[in-house]
Formats: C-alpha cells, sequence, structure tokens
C-alpha cells in the first residue's frame, strides 16, 4: 500500500477513530454533523491552498463548518454533499489506481473513511500524493543516472560469469578425482583386510610352526638326554672292552709261556703292536685299506 505521508491519511485515521468513538458514546448526534466537524479538522491539518486562488475563496474554503438549523437550503447543500461521497465510494474501491504500474490498496475500513470525506479534501490528497510521486520519480531518475554504465556491467556480468562457469568445472573436476580417490581408498582398504587376514592366518602358522620347534626341540633334548646316556654306557663298554682285551693279551701270552718254554715277561711282547708282512709295527701304523690278517713265524 502507497502511504500518502504523516500529515496525510494516517493522521486522518486517526481522527477518524476519535469521531466513531465520539459519535458511540454520544448516540444521538446526526452523520452530517460528524462529518461537519471531520472535515473541518481535516481542513485545519491540511497545507494552505495555492496562492493564485482569491482570498475570498480560500476563506470560505477554509472556514469552518458549523452545524446549522435545517432548512430547504441546506437540505439541498446536504443532498449535493451526500451525492459527491456516494460518487466517491463508488470510485474509491478496496483498490484505486493512479495512471498505468501505481496501485494503492485499500482496505474496506479505509475506503469507507475517504467515502465519507469532502470531495475537495479527496481531491487535495490525490495532489499531493501525484505531487510527491513525481518527486520521487524524479530521484530515481537521479538515482538511476548515476548508476554506472550498462556495458561495462553486462561485461562484469559475463566475465564472472565465465569465472563461475571455471568455478563449476574445477569443482567438478575436483569431484570427479574425490571420486576416484573414494574407490581407490575403498580396493585399498579391501587389499587391507585381505592382507590383515593373512597376516593372521601367517601369525597363526607360526604359533604352530613355534609350537612345533618347541615339541622338537623339547624331542632333542630326550634325545640328547638319550644319547648322552648312551654314550656314557657305550664308554664304559669301551673300557670294559679294552680292559678284557689287555687281560687276554696277557692271559695268551702267560699260556704261550707255559706251554712252549719262554718268558712272558720279556719286553718284546707288546699289546700295542702288530706283525704286517714279516715285520713288527705299531698298530695306530697299520694301513687301513691294506690291514691283512697277521702272519704266523714259523717259530710261533
Amino acid at each position: 500500500m502507497v502511504v500518502v505521508g504523516p500529515s496525510g491519511k494516517e493522521v486522518f485515521l486517526e481522527l477518524r477513530r476519535k469521531k466513531l468513538e465520539e459519535e458511540k458514546r454520544k448516540g444521538g448526534e446526526s452523520a452530517s454533523r460528524v462529518l461537519a466537524e471531520m472535515t473541518s479538522q481535516k481542513g485545519d491539518l491540511m497545507p494552505p491552498i495555492a496562492a493564485k486562488k482569491k482570498s475570498k475563496r480560500r476563506d470560505c474554503t477554509a472556514r469552518p463548518s458549523t452545524p446549522r438549523s435545517s432548512s430547504p437550503k441546506k437540505s439541498r447543500g446536504t443532498s449535493s454533499v451526500d451525492g459527491a461521497t456516494d460518487a466517491l465510494s463508488v470510485m474509491f474501491d478496496a483498490q484505486l489506481k493512479i495512471n498505468q504500474g501505481i496501485e494503492v490498496s485499500l482496505s474496506s475500513e479505509e475506503a469507507e473513511i475517504i467515502s465519507a470525506m469532502r470531495p475537495k479534501t479527496v481531491l487535495y490528497a490525490l495532489n499531493e500524493f501525484h505531487a510527491r510521486a513525481m518527486v520521487m520519480g524524479l530521484h530515481l531518475n537521479t538515482v538511476l543516472s548515476q548508476l554506472p554504465e550498462t556495458s561495462k556491467l553486462v561485461a562484469e556480468i559475463e566475465s564472472l560469469q565465465r569465472e563461475l562457469a571455471e568455478a563449476n568445472n574445477k569443482r567438478q573436476e575436483v569431484l570427479l578425482q574425490l571420486g576416484t580417490m573414494k574407490n581407490e581408498r575403498s580396493q585399498l582398504l579391501v587389499e587391507r583386510n585381505v592382507l590383515k587376514t593373512r597376516c593372521r592366518d601367517f601369525e597363526k602358522k607360526d604359533e604352530d610352526s613355534q609350537a612345533a620347534l618347541e615339541r622338537l626341540e623339547e624331542e632333542l633334548a630326550a634325545e640328547k638326554r638319550d644319547n648322552d646316556e648312551k654314550a656314557g654306557r657305550i664308554y664304559q663298554l669301551e673300557g670294559y672292552v679294552m680292559s678284557q682285551h689287555e687281560e687276554g693279551f696277557h692271559k695268551a701270552l702267560r699260556q704261550a709261556a707255559h706251554y712252549f718254554n719262554f718268558d712272558a715277561r720279556d719286553g718284546r711282547f707288546n699289546i700295542d703292536e702288530d706283525v704286517y708282512q714279516g715285520s713288527v709295527m705299531a698298530v695306530e701304523d697299520l694301513p687301513i685299506a691294506g690291514q691283512q690278517k697277521p702272519t704266523v713265524s714259523p717259530e710261533d
């Protein structure tokens, strides 16, 4: 809604409300008296009429109207005012169009208030509104004339549009790269899960291998103990065999000395020597590959 100004419609509506309240309190006054008092106060609030009008007519217009006794002449004046009021009520509907493109929307209460006004007051308000609209139009024209050239704005808009398109393209590229990175990340996560599974399998196998190795070490330790025991027994057996070998040698030497009448304590008899190819040699000097059975001399 287009507002006339603080000295126009708002003041008038406030006065109208006050008069309606007074009318409700009094209850016996006529509508013509309320209209006359309202228009007289509106005439006091309105600015003075243009100076080109005659002083006599201005005094007549500005003079506040007072209620008078009913007469045929007054009745005719009242009827003419009522006819003009009816015409205004028909003209001022809920919407009022001024020229083209300017539309004033009024409520039913506002339309009723304006229809009760004097035609001269309505025309003055319309004239003031039109003057203010013209001033606003001139001001807008000045403001628009001070704006930069549209060609530069168009160039800037085109440049901004190109930059926006490039930014959108870059954004699409970034989104594609982001999608690729997401896919690669998903693949890496899958590979990581596979590697984790393999690592768990390897750890399990390693634990099994470690347990098997511990069992083998225990078995080897047991076998080593057995071997040590066996080696001790073998060593004992070797000692026993060597003792029996020496004892047998001495027994054979004593028997031979007894039967063949020679001295068994002769130093030539040595258990560590043997006869090889007609000569006496140490046992460790005998060739291993060419070992033969010791030959017996004819004397023996």
